[in-house]
């Protein structure tokens, strides 16, 4: 049924809603008000059933508030097999219960690998591309971290090994990669047990961070609250930051700041602010806080190869930062940086170690924790 203050008569006013929409969707999505979004999704999808990035939206929030109402009665019909569905639609929704699966154990590794082999993202439109690329990244995440995980079984924790004890590892996607796995923490074999925080960045902590973006530090507080009180969490949040199409980089450049200084000063702002509010956040349930540094990215492209020497000077100074930080506070630091710098022309990581060009092996996660 079309909503009945909207004029559909034409398929240029059709066009011209769905742009409109999609754009109020995605900032509603960006601060996870899920019932905004899928208000705006079923708008979407009222005025054509074959629009992808609706779904795309939808199955995002699946990912990220799963236990909202409207988003899991959406997940529902998308899996209702009398369901009609384009190929493409079937591959997003796939790649956002195979994140889910992995997350919480639902399945054994092998059968989600092979649930995510394979998938078709099927372009229909050419501004759909964009949409549809956002999902793909995690299809392929999870086909390279699963392939890798097969090939080392014994970093891998496994139901038997639920009596373990827990590091939480709570963040970005790279939780995503550290989920699950079997690592030495003082003197004691422990199993990590993920908390992802979709596109959960350093600058999400600062003042101006929040006010865009309230639900990563919301959520987070909400993670700290839920789980056992003084436990161990692994704080997984920079890399994003980072990047070169993210966070430091291009804000430099889009705001002119060219001197070194006011750079530097820019990035100790971020890192002291993040480590301090996780910090106050923790505090009240008297969990132990390890803080993950960024780790040397792999170019697995052209551009990339000549953006390195640039996107190293940022984490370098990042993670400079965070040391500082987190040794004037009595905090441990995973040195991640230090299990992926190499000695190839450029700087950059050789990939040995990354299940795609951002994300690493769990194995590394378990290296890591050896040297801490």
């Amino acid at each position: 049924m079309q909503p009945q203050s909207i004029d559909l008569s034409t398929e240029e006013k059709r066009n011209a809603f769905l742009i409109v929409a999609l754009d109020a969707a995605i900032e509603a999505a960006k601060k996870q008000n899920a019932d905004a979004v899928m208000a705006l999704v079923s708008k979407m999808l009222s005025v054509n059933l074959q629009f992808i990035p609706a779904y795309q939206i939808g199955l995002y929030m699946y990912i990220a508030t799963p236990e909202n109402e409207h988003v899991k009665n959406f997940m529902a019909q998308c899996c209702n097999p009398q369901v009609q569905l384009p190929q493409g639609i079937i591959s997003v929704r796939n790649t956002a219960k195979s994140i889910w699966d992995y997350m919480n154990a639902n399945l054994p590794e092998g059968d989600i690998l092979q649930q995510v082999k394979g998938l078709k993202f099927h372009v229909v439109l050419k501004q759909e591309r964009h949409y549809l690329d956002q999902v793909y990244f995690f299809q392929r995440l999870l086909e390279g971290l699963l392939t890798g995980r097969a090939r080392t079984p014994e970093v891998c924790a496994t139901p038997e090994d639920e009596d373990l004890p827990i590091v939480h590892v709570v963040g970005d996607s790279h939780t995503i990669c550290a989920n699950h796995t079997k690592v030495d923490y003082n003197n004691t074999t422990h199993r990590t047990v993920g908390h992802f925080v979709i596109g959960a960045t350093a600058y999400h902590f600062s003042e101006d961070g929040y006010a865009k973006r309230p639900f990563t530090q919301d959520n987070i507080a909400r993670i700290f609250k839920e789980i056992k009180p003084n436990s161990t969490i692994l704080m997984n949040c920079g890399e994003i930051d980072c990047r070169v199409e993210h966070g430091f980089i291009p804000y430099f450049e889009k705001s002119g700041i060219t001197g070194q200084s006011k750079q530097k000063a820019h990035v100790k702002r971020i890192v002291t602010t993040y480590v301090e509010t996780v910090q106050q956040l923790a505090e009240p349930y008297g969990h132990t806080l390890i803080f993950s540094n960024v780790h040397v990215p792999y170019a697995d492209s052209h551009k990339l190869v000549q953006l390195m020497p640039q996107t190293l000077k940022i984490i370098k100074l990042f993670n400079g930062y965070l040391e500082d930080v987190c040794s004037k506070r009595n905090l441990s630091m995973l040195d991640m940086y230090g299990q992926t710098k190499t000695d190839t022309v450029g700087g950059g990581a050789d990939g040995s170690k990354h299940a795609d060009k951002s994300h690493l092996h769990s194995f590394v996660y378990a290296d890591a924790f050896k040297a801490l």
